[in-house]
């Protein structure tokens, strides 16, 4: 690889040019937020042609979530309930992100339909147990 400044010859695995101490690629998290957008533009693309899959909302507010945007994820997660009221990790999601963001009655909804769906699921009851007190 080229240095884009000086343009001398560095390894791949550099990060500075050795010579005129040019960045050569952006840090891990900065590349961890383009591949995201990257993503989070295809899932867009998608739903032009498939408005109403809720594999596609789910996935969307996977990436929102994933890139600290969680306003954007609840209400892509909303869009995939109103597709789909029992997709249950769209309802366990959206819920995870409404205690984080101290909606309990809420997060309480959403935990109930959940446990509707899959009542084996100890951990869950637990938590809304917690929740009721």
């Amino acid at each position: 690889m080229k240095c884009p400044v000086c343009g001398k010859e560095c390894r791949e695995e550099d990060n500075f040019c050795s010579n005129c101490g040019t960045r050569l690629k952006p840090p891990k998290e900065e590349r961890r937020l383009e591949s995201l957008d990257r993503m989070i533009d295809d899932f867009r693309r998608k739903l032009e042609d498939n408005p109403k899959n809720p594999d596609i909302y789910y996935n969307l507010a996977l990436a929102f979530s994933m890139k600290g945007e969680d306003e954007i994820a609840m209400a892509q997660l909303r869009n995939v309930l109103a597709i789909d009221p029992e997709f249950a990790d769209a309802l366990l999601l959206l819920s995870k992100l409404c205690l984080k963001h101290k909606l309990w009655e809420e997060a309480k909804g959403y935990l109930k339909r959940f446990l509707e769906l899959e009542p084996e699921r100890k951990d869950i009851r637990e938590l809304l147990k917690k929740l009721e007190r």
